[in-house]
């Protein structure tokens, strides 16, 4: 290739693609998993930070939360609240959030954990993971364009709940009059799983 000269991978099928675990058609997909992989980096950080202000600030918090993982995170938090959280409403809140926030981490892991996007028959896309408990050695869950927009537009409505009840909480330190609770929203879908038998085996 000379100076100057651009190449184009994976438009052309009779030339080897660059995107070898998928076609150029999942390009949009593959975006929309990189605002999940954000959104969800920030959302993670709400809830560290909620945790910081149970166990003293962010100083003490920063010794526990970045070895935790994510069920550790939401899990930590609700014991954490229901130990130390004199509001009831607020510990209703939480225990709502940790719901959330396990369902969009599930749905968060299959995306996450695909190595390979394939188009389906169904003109949705099917997610490829590897999985111990398939007969063929993956599994798989269905994801188009609109699911993954209501996942990231979840995400971003469960990151915003929480950073409610942080300022809630910056307020009570301050002794500031305090935010109304958020409010509760719709719990996040889960994806359809393909059966295993669809799967063909590699």
């Amino acid at each position: 290739m000379t100076d100057g000269e651009e190449q184009e991978f994976g438009n052309n099928p009779s030339e080897p693609s660059i995107y070898f675990h998928h076609s150029d058609e999942c390009g949009p997909v593959v975006y929309l998993l990189g605002l999940i992989a954000l959104d969800w980096n920030y959302c993670e950080h709400l809830f560290s930070t909620l945790i910081w202000h149970y166990v003293g600030g962010h100083e003490t918090g920063l010794s526990i939360t970045p070895k935790m993982g994510n069920q550790t995170r939401a899990d930590v938090l609700l014991d954490l609240a229901r130990k130390f959280e004199p509001d009831s409403g607020v510990l209703d809140r939480i225990q709502f959030a940790r719901k959330a926030f396990n369902q969009l981490r599930e749905v968060r892991n299959v995306l996450m954990h695909t190595h390979s996007i394939i188009p389906h028959e169904s003109g949705s896309y099917e997610w490829r993971r590897a999985s111990t408990k398939a007969p063929t050695g993956h599994g798989a869950s269905l994801a188009n364009l609109d699911e993954l927009t209501q996942t990231i537009n979840a995400i971003g409505t469960l990151a915003m709940f929480i950073l409610q009840i942080v300022l809630l909480h910056m307020a009570r330190e301050k002794g500031d009059e305090l935010p109304e609770l958020p409010e509760k929203f719709e719990m996040p879908k889960k994806l359809t799983q393909l059966p295993f038998e669809e799967l063909p085996e590699d």
